[in-house]
């Protein structure tokens, strides 16, 4: 869906897949388990996700808390589908007419997960007019959640995208985390020389992760500039392959392989090759979003795991992406619309959003919304998490479709490769853009 501004508002008051990244989730469910209608006795509703990995589902915990604490008669169900089935799924559930009653997925359009498209086919309820609703929305996202003044989702989480460092390993290998790109290109050949595989560890044989790898330059080389990149290129007004920016995002993979910055090999990288090296301190970073560094400290209990923003050329360059891609949207043709409401309104009360993030892993919509303090896992970002011209969501969940983000992973992979070109990629994005 075309992202536009929404209207004047009130003001708002308000694991275990490791390298999994495809922006970086079977069952057939029934959209409701009871006759009943949400004001007439007793109802049970679903919520469908992808299935989660980890010992705890963070969906499941608020779940339960809602159903032992409200006093509407409304019990909620949680459906999770498997990752690799789950937006197939869904599309069919939609398209019998038995989907679920809340839906999980990513708000846009550029993702597999895309809530954009149901939303453009009338099938998402409009929670423009609920406060609570619109509240929950961060600024910075505002285009990504509201068309032509409608809001069909919310978001329960912000997941930054950043580097996920072996701070132990750093400190053997005498380090800091850098804080300029020339520093990094210092940084990947004094590693080497000391022995350890390498600076940056790269899952390249899976697209998610070299476009993830290619997004994270983007951020300062593209977005820190130009903030409105993506509207630029809707218009029409820029091509992938007359930008300065996104050339030297592909410029900077090139020169980043070069200098030995990522581990032999690394166009067959993959997360059972990566992680354990990762773990040991032999590769010091990897790039993912923040929330797995919980997981890998899971798999380190002898080192610190932390996260860090990729620099820019300098340090005030250095810009962060961010997103509430965790979004939940209610079923527009769900016979308990009001139920399903009062739940998401339940979700979005701040206790719940830091106890729902305290599990996933990701930052708390409440500390986004209200400004609160970031927890001490994400202490190094809390100067972009807070700095609302520091972040922004992932571009790509705007794009008009997910071939776009398709063509950059795969581009990465042929410059890693050396079967591609610079040129090549950007033209390739152009096209899938244009469809």
């Amino acid at each position: 869906m075309m992202q536009q501004h929404p209207p004047s508002r009130k003001p708002r008051t308000a694991q275990l897949a490791v390298l999994s990244l495809a922006a970086a989730f079977a069952l057939a469910g029934c959209s409701a388990g009871s006759d009943a209608s949400s004001n007439d006795g007793p109802v049970t509703i679903t919520l469908a996700t992808e299935t989660r990995f980890g010992e705890t589902s963070a969906y499941e915990e608020i779940i339960t808390a809602f159903n032992e604490s409200n006093d509407q008669g409304i019990t909620v169900e949680l459906q999770e589908i498997p990752t690799e089935s789950y937006s197939q799924t869904i599309r069919t559930q939609f398209q019998a007419g038995n989907a679920p009653d809340i839906i999980w997925g990513s708000p846009g359009s550029g993702s597999n997960n895309a809530l954009g498209t149901f939303a453009d086919a009338g099938q998402l309820a409009d929670l423009s007019d609920e406060e609570w609703a619109s509240a929950s929305i961060p600024a910075s996202s505002d285009e990504l959640y509201y068309d032509d003044g409608v809001l069909s989702a919310v978001p329960v989480d912000v997941a930054p995208i950043s580097q996920v460092i072996n701070v132990t390993g750093y400190g053997g290998a005498g380090i800091s985390p850098a804080t300029t790109y020339d520093e990094v290109l210092e940084q990947c050949a004094d590693v080497r020389s000391q022995g350890l595989t390498s600076l940056f560890g790269v899952a390249g044989a899976q697209t998610s992760n070299t476009g993830l790898l290619a997004l994270e330059l983007a951020a300062s080389k593209v977005y820190a500039a130009d903030p409105d990149w993506n509207e630029q290129r809707a218009a029409g007004d820029v091509t992938f392959a007359d930008s300065d920016g996104w050339r030297a995002t592909l410029e900077s993979v090139l020169d980043l392989n070069e200098a030995g910055c990522f581990q032999p090999g690394v166009e067959g990288g993959s997360p059972e090759t990566v992680t354990p090296e990762f773990t040991v301190g032999k590769i010091l970073s990897i790039f993912a979003p923040a929330g797995i560094a919980a997981n890998l400290a899971e798999l380190a209990p002898d080192a610190e795991i932390s996260v860090a923003a990729f620099p820019g050329e300098s340090a005030d360059d250095t810009f962060l992406f961010a997103s509430p891609s965790n979004a939940l949207a209610i079923n527009a043709a769900s016979a308990h619309v009001d139920a399903a409401k009062t739940l998401l309104e339940f979700w979005m009360e701040p206790e719940n959003l830091d106890a729902f993030a305290e599990i996933s892993g990701n930052v708390s919509l409440a500390t986004v919304l209200n400004g609160t303090p970031v927890s001490e896992r994400f202490a190094n970002l809390e100067t972009y998490l807070t700095d609302p011209d520091r972040n922004a969501p992932l571009p790509n969940l705007v794009w008009p479709n997910t071939e776009v983000y398709d063509a950059l992973g795969v581009g990465v992979q042929g410059l890693l490769t050396g079967q591609a070109t610079v040129d090549q990629v950007l033209e390739s994005m152009d096209a899938t853009w244009q469809g």
